[in-house]
């Protein structure tokens, strides 16, 4: 290939990569496109770091208490207000939690049973002078809730722990219910007292002296 030969290739290889007017007006199209999407995904990306940087720390909830830990709880105190009576006889416990209890029992009576109708208020005014729900709460947290077949006569006199609270919502509901005109009456007095009967019967020693609440 002479000198003049290889000028006229040359010049038609330059000829051939020149971008046709249409190749050339696509191309400037196509740049800022791509510039505007590049740009769009740089700022969602930016967004994303930002977003998960201000993510709030997540609350902790406390952890709900388990029922096997009430149980456990509940068995620990049993334990403690037993070793309290370790030293006590069944009918010795029994006679300890009736002398406790029977004098809020008394009260209790004395105050349905004394005037022929009371109305609601002077209901309500008695429990909050009295202290009744203090008074049998601290009792509730001196002897204990259960009791084994070693101690039936024990759970007996524990039974008027019962018998006063039940005492009480009789005589609510009687003046509750407009009732004013009729003496407050509760089965719970004689079943306290068929309870202590069954008490003096089983523990003479301990009861002996006592004919009724």
């Amino acid at each position: 290939m002479n000198k003049q030969d290889f000028e006229d290739e040359l010049a038609r290889l330059k000829a051939s990569n020149i971008d046709s007017p249409t190749q050339a007006k696509a191309r400037k199209l196509i740049k800022p496109i791509m510039t505007v999407i590049a740009v769009i995904f740089t700022i969602l990306f930016i967004a994303l770091i930002v977003d998960g940087s201000n993510d709030q720390k997540p609350v902790e909830t406390p952890t709900a208490k388990q029922p096997s830990q009430d149980k456990d709880t509940f068995k620990k105190l049993e334990a403690a207000k037993w070793k309290k009576f370790s030293n006590l006889t069944d009918c010795q416990l029994a006679y300890k939690i009736y002398s406790d209890y029977s004098p809020i029992m008394a009260e209790l009576m004395d105050f349905a049973e004394t005037k022929s109708y009371f109305v609601k208020q002077e209901a309500v005014n008695w429990k909050e002078s009295t202290k009744l729900d203090q008074r049998l709460e601290a009792l509730n947290n001196i002897y204990p809730s259960t009791y084994n077949v070693d101690y039936p006569n024990a759970i007996i006199a524990h039974g008027m722990n019962f018998a006063i609270g039940q005492y009480w919502r009789d005589i609510y509901f009687h003046v509750a219910n407009a009732r004013e005109d009729k003496p407050a009456i509760s089965e719970q007095t004689q079943l306290m007292q068929d309870d202590l009967n069954v008490l003096k019967s089983q523990c003479r020693k301990e009861f002996e002296g006592l004919s009724n609440l």
